[in-house]
């Protein structure tokens, strides 16, 4: 039925179920799995990187800090500005890897042996669709609901921007 399946994952509960349904699917079809996990660009709260860097302390050490030019040196804005945005890409990183590992685990766990992760970073919808483009899919999956802004609610989620914007199968988990 299905050859390549993109399942799209954020953590949330909704992403959950629908990476569960993906593997129900793939493990049916004896479909390739593509995991697509995409970091958002907004800036992390600050109880959040703390948390985060807790959690993470080990895998931040192996990262070379580099130093940033003298012009912008120790207490600038722009030098503030600068290492908490590198380190909140590093964290989402390391987030993003950590999430699609569990994936790949929980999904050949499930009998699921054909899997690949990508992660990705940017607008979420449009790197779904490009990924799904780009690894020749033949049906999206995705949560009904992630762990967007509260904007999303009212501008228009992630799932409905691909669903409108996919020319394939897109099936929306709830």
């Amino acid at each position: 039925m299905f050859k390549t399946i993109l399942v799209a994952t954020d953590g949330s509960d909704h992403a959950k179920r629908a990476v569960a349904m993906a593997a129900d699917l793939a493990k049916k079809s004896k479909a390739k799995l593509v995991a697509l996990h995409v970091m958002g660009n907004d800036p992390l709260p600050e109880g959040d990187r703390h948390m985060m860097e807790v959690e993470f302390a080990d895998e931040l050490r192996k990262f070379p800090r580099a130093e940033p030019p003298d012009e912008i040196y120790a207490f600038s804005t722009q030098a503030f500005v600068r290492r908490h945005r590198e380190k909140d890409e590093v964290l989402r990183g390391l987030i993003g890897k950590h999430l699609l590992e569990s994936v790949k685990k929980e999904v050949g766990e499930s009998g699921v042996n054909d899997v690949a992760t990508v992660l990705e970073k940017g607008d979420p919808a449009s790197k779904i669709l490009k990924v799904a483009a780009e690894k020749n899919v033949d049906l999206i999956v995705l949560g009904s609901r992630g762990l967007g802004s509260l904007g999303e609610l009212f501008l228009g989620g992630v799932s409905n921007k691909v669903s409108h914007g996919a020319d394939i199968n897109v099936m929306i988990v709830k």
